[in-house]
């Protein structure tokens, strides 16, 4: 799950203003809790991974977009954790 958001970074990193293409990282967590169709424990592997590969962008973003880069990746992965929780206690009590 990683590897996608690695190539992409590097992509973004190239760019005269990465601070525009940054959306596509959150999407990106977002969708590994809920579309990937992880477990929830195997989807914060994914997303954690992702929020330290996206740590190395302080060398290519100013301090206050950097900030703001931090803040959406916490958002994403705070509605992702909670769109999969959701997911997941739903299918248990319909399944289970």
């Amino acid at each position: 799950m990683g590897g996608q958001h690695l190539e992409i970074f590097l992509i973004i990193t190239k760019l005269e203003n990465p601070g525009l293409y940054l959306t596509e990282i959150y999407l990106i967590i977002f969708w590994v809790y809920t579309v990937s169709g992880l477990k929830l424990f195997h989807a914060t592997i994914s997303a954690v991974a992702i929020a330290m590969i996206s740590i190395l962008s302080i060398t290519y973003l100013s301090y206050e977009e950097f900030v703001l880069h931090m803040f959406w990746v916490f958002s994403a992965s705070s509605f992702g954790i909670l769109g999969a929780y959701l997911l997941e206690s739903s299918s248990k009590k319909k399944f289970f």
